[in-house]
């Protein structure tokens, strides 16, 4: 499986940056990401080895890079946990 070992500390760090608990003595902030299509998608959640609906161009967070099978990485929306085309998610930067 892709993501058996992915960064815990990093998707600490963004669930921190979600609730806006985020101090100095966080050492590294995470861009965010934007997912690019219309309307809604379906997307494989792995922990609940389920799909669900998710609408387009929501904010999300790419825990890991590491493709999988189907060359999708593994990111958080903020509920999810979920598995998304790398092509689909584009990185928005810090404004």
């Amino acid at each position: 499986m892709a993501w058996e070992n992915f960064n815990e500390e990093r998707l600490k760090q963004i669930i921190r940056q979600f609730e806006g608990s985020t101090t100095k003595k966080n050492k590294f902030l995470v861009k965010p990401s934007n997912i690019i299509c219309k309307g809604h998608r379906w997307y494989y959640v792995p922990a609940k080895r389920k799909h669900v609906k998710i609408n387009c161009g929501i904010k999300v967070y790419v825990v890991d890079y590491e493709l999988d099978d189907f060359d999708r990485i593994l990111v958080y929306d903020g509920s999810n946990l979920f598995a998304a085309p790398q092509d689909e998610v584009i990185d928005l930067g810090f404004n």
